[in-house]
C-alpha cells in the first residue's frame, strides 16, 4: 500500500526534519501539509481532512504532547487521526510520556526514512479499518 490520496500532517520546529519527512512522504504519494509549531498545526487541522499526523514531541510553546491532547480531546472524526511522535530523545521514560499523551507510535530522530514511510503507511492502514 502505498500513500496515494493520503494527506500527512507533519509538524516540526526543525526545517531539515519538516523538509526530509514531507519530501518522502510525497515521494510515497501523500500530500504534506507542514506546520512549524502545535499553533499552526491545530489551524492546518480545522481547514483540512487530514489522515495522519508526524510531530515532534519538542516544539516551542506547546509541545508536541500538548498538541497530540488537544487533538484527542476534539468532539469530531479528528481525534481518531493517528499521530506518529517523532524525537532525538528517546529516553524510555519520553517515549512512554508521549503514547501516553496520544501518540500511536514513536520514532527516534534522526529519521529513518524507510522506517518513517512503513509506520505512516500502517498507521493510516489501521485506522481505515
Amino acid at each position: 500500500m502505498d500513500l496515494d490520496g493520503i494527506t500527512a500532517l507533519v509538524v516540526d520546529d526543525h526545517r531539515d526534519t519538516l523538509e526530509l519527512a514531507g519530501m518522502v512522504l510525497e515521494w510515497d504519494g501523500a500530500h504534506v501539509l507542514e506546520a512549524k509549531s502545535a499553533e499552526e498545526a491545530l489551524a492546518l487541522l480545522d481547514e483540512n481532512e487530514i489522515d495522519v499526523v508526524v510531530c515532534d514531541i519538542y516544539l516551542p510553546r506547546r509541545d508536541g504532547r500538548q498538541f497530540v491532547r488537544l487533538l484527542r480531546q476534539r468532539h469530531d472524526g479528528k481525534r481518531e487521526i493517528p499521530a506518529l511522535a517523532v524525537s532525538g530523545d528517546s529516553d524510555p521514560a519520553r517515549v512512554q510520556s508521549a503514547l501516553e499523551a496520544g501518540f500511536d507510535r514513536f520514532q527516534a530522530k534522526p529519521l529513518d526514512t524507510d522506517v518513517l514511510v512503513m509506520q505512516v503507511r500502517d498507521l493510516v492502514h489501521r485506522s481505515s479499518h
